[in-house]
């Protein structure tokens, strides 16, 4: 579900980034940092680590606790 929040959460810092102007340099760099994030997500899930995204993760948490209601 962590990756689920996090690239929605990317996709529209993304979006967010190629309609302005100012900050449309920043894109391909949130590009390269986001992939360098699921890389990390990928080898910790892979490993059975218990890891979350430091500002994601609660949100996460949100997330999933109202699914379950």
């Amino acid at each position: 579900m962590q990756v689920l929040v996090t690239g929605v959460v990317l996709f529209v810092l993304q979006w967010f980034f190629m309609i302005s102007v100012v900050l449309s340099s920043l894109a391909g760099l949130l590009t390269i940092l986001g992939f360098a994030l699921w890389l990390v997500m990928v080898y910790k899930a892979w490993l059975g680590d218990m890891w979350e995204v430091p500002v994601l993760g609660g949100l996460t948490r949100l997330v999933l606790k109202k699914l379950k209601m």
